[in-house]
């Protein structure tokens, strides 16, 4: 749902949103460039962009029916994804409810079904937030009875009202859930958002089962011209983001259950009144001239629990337009901690003014974060910059991969844990034909890593001579880093197997997980964790590891958001197998599943 501003901001979200969606999926496990004889390294093969993705001779069919009548459902969204693809394919279902995708590659894929006001599932999924099952497809083979059965998502409803008991409308309501996320737990998103009615009413539908915490936001911003704010309202009321019952603090937040097609309904509670303030500034360059164009946001940051750092998975908080000398006020900011951030341009002479929203390499980015109290802070001054630019080269190590694997190849610099999220941040580089890429507009500390190059992982990735391949690097101003190498490896870790249960016979359904013997490891953006699921074989597969002494436990289930959480990987490693496995060495395991650590 959209948030209850006006249509030129929104707009220009839903496109930056459309494109950061059309990119591949990320991957990445790597290694640093060992001592010892130099390795070969070839350059990167001719390849053209226009020629076709490959085709395959293998198939996937399967039928997609609801859970509660076992009636076919049509126009089912089903999405195939492998890494041997450019671009995840779509299917639609058909009266009988049947899908079917021809002409596949071989490889490893992943399948998704998915219909309004149904639980979206994995193929193999059986329990809210397990991993689904690959497939494992070769040359010709036609894989049949991928199917799915789904289930009514659930329902939660309740109604705002304002602290003397009247409905109150437009209020953003969202069902979420404390997950491990980034190295630290915290409220995330798990569901719709909705916006109360004219009597204060909301329904979040289509949830999966299990526990979610409400919480409603009133936002009061509006986007008008920079000049119209000069008198802007007086109004020094709002609204905290509040959770059910009615707490500010979502340590106190009550759980609510949502069951699978079932409706589950929050007692009426009212949003907490508190005193709102503005923040006025300006938007200037390097050399200190204002900006006249562009767009000031607010993200709100909401920490959880204990613990080091930031959380910086908050909403929209709000924003306005840069006024004629570069000034800004936004209106209305309840308390807390905030991202302000801005996007500015200047228009070439002659040149129509551009939109509010610029796009990536159309303008500068300045950001910065503030706490908001009882006062209004004015005097702010955000200094916008293009940001950092870095070129370089990929090469490979080994043998030349081939085109076909590598014709998608971009490079991305990923935020590093703990960094907040900068909206409209910078885009992927694209890999030119003699390997070289450039990547602008960076900001902040970030991780490179890489996407699209199917059976290819990060082997080094070196700046000024030293290895950052797991360290951030730090981009400042408009800074320039140049001759920066990126080395690609096929020969990674791989490590497959069978699991066995109580009984000693052949466990079919399962999640394997791999975290490293050395806690150390135990980071947020470390490349030395993995989590397995059976084929249709009852085999798993675990590829792009760096060499490391693993751990690794097969268990009946495991929440995708919950298995790098330290305290979950600490109960698991007693009863965990130790595997050691070299750079290019292959291992094949047998797993007993344990029980769960708690």
């Amino acid at each position: 749902m959209e948030m209850p501003v006006a249509r030129p901001c929104i707009v220009g979200l839903k496109v930056a949103i459309a494109i950061l969606l059309a990119l591949p999926g990320q991957s990445y496990s790597q290694e640093s460039l060992p001592s010892g004889p130099p390795i070969r390294i070839r350059q990167m093969p001719p390849r053209d962009r226009r020629e076709p993705e490959a085709k395959g001779s293998a198939e996937i069919r399967g039928r997609v029916v609801a859970a509660e009548t076992s009636n076919p459902l049509r126009r089912v969204q089903v999405r195939l994804m492998a890494s041997e693809l450019r671009m995840p394919r779509l299917a639609t279902t058909d009266a009988e409810g049947r899908y079917v995708f021809r002409e596949l590659p071989a490889g490893r894929y992943t399948v998704n079904a998915s219909k309004p006001g149904y639980v979206s599932l994995q193929y193999g999924q059986r329990r809210p937030f397990e991993q689904g099952r690959p497939i494992e497809l070769v040359d010709k083979q036609v894989v049949d009875k991928v199917d799915f059965t789904l289930p009514r998502g659930g329902v939660l409803t309740g109604r705002i009202v304002d602290e003397f008991g009247d409905p109150v409308s437009d209020v953003s309501v969202n069902a979420m859930q404390l997950r491990y996320m980034a190295g630290r737990r915290r409220p995330v998103n798990a569901g719709r958002q909705s916006l109360t009615d004219d009597l204060g009413q909301f329904r979040i539908w289509g949830l999966a089962p299990g526990e979610y915490i409400v919480s409603a936001t009133l936002r009061s911003f509006n986007i008008v011209e920079a000049q119209m704010l000069s008198g802007a309202t007086n109004e020094a009321t709002g609204y905290a983001p509040t959770y059910y019952p009615g707490t500010g603090n979502v340590a106190e937040a009550h759980r609510v259950s949502v069951t699978l097609g079932g409706e589950a309904g929050v007692a009426e509670f009212a949003l907490l009144p508190v005193r709102t303030v503005k923040i006025t500034g300006t938007v200037v360059d390097a050399e200190g001239a204002p900006y006249r164009e562009g767009f000031v946001s607010l993200m709100q940051n909401q920490p959880v629990g204990g613990g080091e750092g930031m959380m910086f998975f908050g909403g929209m908080g709000g924003g306005g337009r840069i006024g004629p000398n570069g000034s800004f006020t936004l209106s209305n900011v309840t308390p807390g901690e905030y991202a302000l951030q801005a996007r500015a341009r200047r228009s070439k002479p002659g040149e129509a003014p551009g939109p509010e929203f610029a796009m990536p390499g159309q303008g500068e980015m300045a950001m910065m974060t503030v706490n908001v109290t009882g006062e209004d802070l004015v005097g702010i001054v955000l200094v916008a910059t293009k940001g950092a630019r870095m070129t370089g080269r990929v090469t490979f190590e080994g043998a030349a991969p081939a085109a076909s694997s590598i014709e998608n190849l971009r490079i991305s610099a990923q935020a590093s844990s703990g960094e907040p999220m900068m909206m409209m941040g910078a885009m992927p580089a694209r890999v030119g034909l003699d390997g070289k890429f450039e990547l602008t507009g960076l900001h902040g500390r970030r991780l490179l890593r890489t996407m699209g190059a199917s059976g290819w992982y990060l082997k080094s990735v070196r700046v000024d001579g030293r290895d950052m391949i797991d360290t951030p690097i730090e981009f400042k101003g408009s800074e320039e880093i140049t001759n920066v190498e990126i080395v690609l490896t096929s020969t990674t870790v791989q490590i497959a197997g069978t699991v066995t249960g109580s009984e000693g016979k052949p466990a079919k359904d399962y999640s394997v997980v791999v975290f490293p013997e050395d806690k150390a490891l135990w980071t947020p953006d470390s490349r030395y964790f993995s989590q397995a699921r059976p084929d249709q074989d009852g085999r798993f597969k675990v590829v792009g590891l760096p060499g490391e002494t693993y751990l690794m436990a097969a268990l009946e289930y495991v929440d995708s958001h919950e298995w790098r959480d330290p305290e979950f990987l600490e109960g698991l490693r007693a009863a965990a197998t130790r595997v050691s496995a070299a750079d290019g060495e292959t291992k094949d395991v047998t797993l007993k599943l344990v029980p769960p650590p708690f």
